[in-house]
């Protein structure tokens, strides 16, 4: 179990009256052995000694309230009704006589309760004892398995006191819930005891306590595993471990004894949110004085001063838990067997800890007491006092300094590479919920100067930039973690090395190919870039390719000597013919690396051309099949303030009337003759046409001509209809009212038709020769 301390407070009382017109003072006049000075006792109250009590009085019935008396008896004690008898065996009998009948030979005496103001006329007492182990007479165990066992008082004053260990264990019913317990405690003080009657009359009478407890106590609380453990969220167990009774105090009032018998009635218990478990507890020294006091006509009043530091060691716990333990003493006097005045003192010290989402686990710690006085009793006076006044109650936060900072990053003693910049990371933890922690960084490149406080910064983040840093030295740090409240913690001094200063290459610049290129030869590729390195500065190249920039694969990996200001790599193997590429350049030296930017480039087919139109500058593949160059791509060139020509998306569409002068310069709208000569090269009636589709538009597409017809369609006023491949054709025999004719490809077919005059069609052309 965790050592763990709880504050544990023992009481005592102190007992003090005096008549309305007289002041209580330390003068009190006694003999030394506390007989009170000049009583003055009634002829109506008759004391019975011990002797005479065991041989007169034959039965006692405490319901009924009567005692028969041998009538021989009677002849010398001259009991009379109204008579006050007083007894000091057992608990003590202070009874009233209401009426005696003769039995046989034996008197029935019927009794009632009396008061100390019917039995003492005047009295002003003042008895003093100590509370110590020599004078316990009797530990009553409360609580199965409970342990209390004397010892010798720990304290280096001479006086003696009590001290005692305790040992207990609580269970709930379902046995989930179970507290362990065990501590010293030790108590120096004494039982002082005033009181004043006068004329049959209580005057003043006060109960109070002055001393100091040294107190020692581990309790550790737990929910058991178990199938209703789940289901508490609250518990709170408490018992009564024992009764420690003290040694009867016999003041004798003249002829009258006032019996006294002190009580240490001790309880413990705990209280716990949350299915968890927690060691808790708090040590204190409290030293105070405190009580009530009655005066009559005025009534009842409460007084009190305390000194006390509470101090709580650090507790464990899982989860949102609130954990309490406490200990009640409260110090009860049995007067007459009758309950008489008291002080009790529930002592508690905890732990409120949990999880927050942002910070996790913390703890909030506190310890308190709240101290009551009261008088219940039938003793003094006729009516029943019933009363009781809190004290005081004091609660603590308990405020705990930051845990050292942790976890650097650097790690501790880490060699790293040079930068100019480093961030310097820790972690940092308060336990007590909402406590905000600042930080103090400390950095040198020499360690005397971080012991010696060599402040670079104030923050409250967990992480710190470190700039201009050089190479090549070791350089150290620590961090202090300061809360809210002003306490700080330092954490230890880190260390991490600096490497030697690395020279970065230069972004790549690429030459060739250049991006969106076209008609590149597949067997024949030459790849150029350039650097801004300096001379001795060779870094190491790697050349990546891919049909997608996800998925870039080495081509080449190694040095390459720069020539003409350029660096050249040839590919080995071929690419694929009519492809689309991607191309990376990555340029590595002492360890760092800078990627070029992606270009791209297509490759061309066997006997591929490419070309320009002069009108915008766009670039063109064609590629040839038969005798004929055709275009690989459709016409792209548009006019914006002209009606004959519709732009959606990507693609252009032009009105016949416009398609004679379509064309860039040197290439010309397909005659029907030269699509015959198109079909028949490729065997159009063996599904030919499949190696004109592009197999992205059309599932039987292979695209092996390199033609890459696409899925275009028709525009229709201003909307796309069918999902074919359409492309103007001119027909030599035509007239000028006849509509015009356009090549049709699709999945299954191919063939020439006239077409509507009011639709718009894609361009592919054909190159003059």
């Amino acid at each position: 179990m965790n050592k763990i301390y709880t504050l544990f407070l023992i009481v005592l009382v102190f007992l003090s009256s005096c008549s309305e017109d007289e002041v209580i003072n330390d003068q009190i006049n006694t003999d030394d052995d506390g007989v009170i000075y000049d009583p003055i006792i009634p002829e109506t109250t008759k004391t019975i000694s011990s002797e005479e009590w065991s041989s007169s009085v034959s039965e006692i019935d405490t319901v009924k309230q009567t005692m028969k008396l041998k009538t021989s008896a009677n002849a010398l004690l001259q009991l009379n009704e109204g008579d006050i008898i007083v007894n000091e065996n057992d608990g003590g009998y202070l009874l009233k006589i209401e009426s005696i009948e003769q039995q046989g030979d034996e008197l029935l005496l019927s009794t009632s309760e009396a008061s100390l103001e019917e039995a003492i006329e005047e009295a002003d007492f003042w008895y003093d004892t100590p509370l110590e182990n020599a004078n316990v007479s009797e530990v009553e165990m409360l609580t199965e398995g409970s342990q209390l066992i004397f010892s010798d008082t720990k304290s280096n004053s001479t006086k003696k006191g009590l001290s005692f260990t305790i040992d207990a264990e609580l269970k709930d019913d379902k046995d989930i819930l179970n507290i362990d317990f065990n501590g010293s405690v030790s108590l120096l003080s004494d039982i002082r005891t005033k009181l004043k009657i006068k004329r049959f009359k209580l005057r003043k009478f006060e109960i109070g306590y002055d001393g100091k407890i040294i107190t020692e106590l581990k309790a550790e609380v737990k929910i058991k595993a178990g199938k209703d453990s789940s289901k508490v969220t609250k518990k709170d167990l408490s018992t009564d471990v024992a009764n420690v009774k003290f040694k009867k105090i016999v003041v004798w009032c003249g002829s009258c004894p006032i019996l006294v018998e002190p009580v240490l009635q001790i309880s413990i218990g705990a209280r716990l949110s949350a299915a968890a478990s927690a060691s808790i507890g708090v040590s204190d020294t409290l030293a105070f004085g405190a009580g009530i006091k009655y005066k009559r006509g005025d009534g009842w009043n409460k007084y009190g001063n305390f000194d006390h530091g509470f101090t709580l060691l650090r507790p464990s716990g899982e989860i949102e838990v609130k954990a309490e333990c406490f200990v009640t003493a409260k110090l009860k006097y049995k007067i007459y067997k009758k309950l008489s005045p008291y002080i009790e003192f529930p002592i508690y010290g905890g732990v409120r800890a949990g999880v927050n989402t942002s910070t996790g686990f913390y703890y909030d710690l506190y310890g308190g007491v709240s101290m009551s006085a009261g008088a219940k009793m039938k003793i003094f006076g006729k009516k029943l006092i019933n009363y009781n006044a809190e004290l005081f109650t004091i609660e603590e936060y308990i405020n705990q300094a930051p845990e050292k900072p942790y976890d650097p990053t650097p790690a501790n003693e880490e060699d790293i590479d040079y930068n100019e910049s480093i961030k310097l990371m820790w972690e940092g933890k308060d336990y007590n919920k909402e406590d905000a922690l600042s930080y103090t960084v400390y950095a040198s490149n020499e360690k005397s100067k971080v012991m010696e406080n060599a402040k670079i910064k104030n923050t409250k983040k967990t992480y710190y930039d470190l700039t201009d840093v050089s190479s090549d030295q070791t350089i150290y740090w620590k961090v202090i973690a300061k809360d809210s409240k002003g306490k700080q913690t330092s954490g230890p001094i880190w260390s991490f090395k600096v490497g030697t200063a690395k020279i970065a290459p230069s972004i790549p610049e690429l030459i060739a190919p250049l991006s969106n290129q076209k008609g590149i030869d597949p067997n024949s590729l030459d790849f150029e870039w350039k650097t801004a390195d300096k001379d001795e500065t060779k870094p190491e190249f790697t050349i990546l390719i891919g049909t997608s920039e996800s998925n870039l694969q080495s081509v080449f990996k190694g040095k390459i000597a720069k020539a003409n200001g350029v660096f050249n790599y040839s590919i080995t193997s071929s690419l694929n013919a009519n492809t689309n590429y991607f191309w990376q350049v990555i340029s590595t030296h002492d360890g760092l690396s800078e990627k070029s930017d992606i270009a791209t480039f297509t490759t061309s087919i066997a006997g591929a051309i490419s070309f320009t139109d002069t009108r915008d500058s766009k670039e063109y593949l064609a590629v040839k099949i038969g005798d004929d160059y055709w275009m690989a791509e459709n016409l792209a060139y548009f006019q914006t303030n002209s009606t004959n020509y519709s732009k959606i998306g990507n693609e252009v569409f032009y009105k016949s009337t416009i398609i004679n002068d379509a064309c860039p310069a040197g290439w010309h709208i397909p005659t029907i003759a030269e699509y015959e000569t198109l079909c028949a090269t490729i065997d159009l009636e063996n599904k030919g046409t499949y190696s004109l589709l592009n197999p992205s538009s059309f599932s039987n597409g292979t695209n092996s001509t390199g033609f890459n017809a696409l899925s275009t369609g028709t525009n229709i006023n201003g909307s796309v209809e069918g999902e074919e491949a359409a492309f103007y054709l001119l027909d030599p025999n035509s007239q000028a009212d006849d509509w015009p004719v356009f090549m049709y490809l699709d999945d299954q077919v191919s063939y020439w038709d006239n077409s509507d005059p009011d639709s718009k069609l894609t361009i592919r052309c054909v190159k003059n020769k």
